[in-house]
């Protein structure tokens, strides 16, 4: 039975194989990457040129945050600027440079 399931499944990935490209996953991961990051641009404070920035990621606060020229981020990126909390009031501005790469699961500390 599981030599027939086996023989089936290879035959679908043939086929499927032949009608659709290999390359058609890739394109698409691409091109929704870079309607993502054109959305997240125009939402933030300031964006230079050559933004990237793969999904899923959390910008609360895009209205002050500024990133600069040649920015590129993997998956899985959160930056938070809260203007409130517990009932203080802030000005909170986040600017990350020009040739910034960030990569899986970021971890910064500062002491």
């Amino acid at each position: 039975m599981s030599n027939f399931i086996f023989k089936v499944t290879r035959s679908c990935a043939r086929i499927i194989g032949r009608v659709i490209p290999w390359r058609l996953p890739e394109f698409y991961k691409s091109f929704k990457t870079h309607v993502y990051s054109a959305v997240y641009a125009k939402s933030l404070k300031g964006c230079g040129k050559d933004f990237y920035l793969e999904a899923p990621a959390v910008l609360i606060g895009k209205q002050y945050i500024t990133i600069g020229d040649n920015f590129i981020c993997n998956s899985r990126l959160r930056i938070e600027a809260f203007d409130n909390y517990r009932g203080e009031v802030f000005t909170p501005q986040i600017t990350i440079g020009n040739n910034v790469g960030i990569n899986y699961l970021p971890y910064c500390r500062h002491k």
